[in-house]
């Protein structure tokens, strides 16, 4: 239509006010998006009667192949009595033998697989799987993670011991301030079958009573329906990429009266840095 020559442009009224937009064409977002807005558009929430019981879990995935593979396997493997659906999404990856699996998973009906046309980084790949269903608890999962047993069972016990609880992170051994042995250092995994006995160790000595913690982390963090249709989705705008967009998004539900807490019953591994190496 003769756009694209850098004379050409267009007008959109908007029925409201908003915070961020997003415009494609055929499915491919425009140059320069996101645009922002003044205010935000929450979602209304759903009364409890129309939450669901089923938890997404929602794993982003760029690159590192064997370890997202690991990751959905374990997953798969793990011991979930909780309704759940693994919901994957590839944000715009350039590993074909990735992409190649995750379609394969997806036809086997193994996960959900939603493919973005641009990369839009961790907060633009999750908020992406969050519109899929506004009743839902979700679970944001690194794909450079490994779970274990009832791991989600455990996390949602955790959720529900209070009405104010918004957020649960387990231990991890590269998991910020919910670190172990060491917080705030990445404390190296030996193998996949000691980490599992760690997983099993905490399981069985590790405190049932959740542990109030300032900020969730945002490798495995755990979120009720009502506080994230409260408080809104992850803010892509800000944080462009990744990283810090899990504490902003935390920060926020405490202006609600919500808590963040570890499970520190649970045990997950996180290598960390798969997707974007140094930068």
């Amino acid at each position: 239509a003769g756009m694209g020559n850098g004379y050409n442009g267009f007008r959109l009224k908007l029925p409201a006010s908003f915070s961020l937009l997003r415009l494609g064409v055929s499915g491919s977002s425009l140059w320069g998006c996101p645009f922002m807005g003044n205010a935000q558009l929450i979602p209304d929430s759903p009364s409890p009667l129309q939450l669901s019981n089923t938890v997404d879990i929602i794993v982003p995935v760029y690159a590192g192949c064997a370890e997202t593979l690991a990751c959905l396997d374990a997953i798969k493997a793990s011991d979930i009595i909780t309704p759940h659906r693994v919901v994957v999404v590839d944000d715009c990856s350039t590993d074909k033998n990735l992409c190649n699996a995750l379609k394969e998973r997806a036809q086997r009906k193994e996960i959900t697989l939603l493919s973005r046309p641009i990369n839009a980084g961790f907060a633009g790949a999750v908020n992406t799987a969050l519109a899929l269903d506004n009743t839902r608890d979700v679970i944001l999962l690194n794909a450079d993670t490994l779970v274990f047993g009832n791991w989600l069972d455990r996390m949602r016990a955790a959720a529900y011991q209070s009405d104010d609880i918004a957020t649960v992170t387990p231990l991890s051994n590269h998991g910020e301030l919910v670190s172990h042995p060491s917080p705030m250092r990445n404390n190296p995994a030996l193998n996949v079958k000691h980490a599992e006995l760690i997983d099993q160790l905490f399981n069985l000595i590790g405190p049932k009573e959740a542990i109030n913690i300032p900020v969730g982390v945002g490798f495995c963090l755990y979120i009720k329906r009502p506080a994230l249709n409260e408080a809104g989705l992850l803010d892509e705008g800000a944080f462009g990429r990744g990283y810090g967009e899990d504490t902003d998004f935390c920060l926020r539900l405490q202006t609600h009266g919500r808590r963040n807490v570890c499970a520190a019953n649970t045990y997950v591994v996180h290598w960390g840095s798969r997707s974007f190496g140094d930068e």
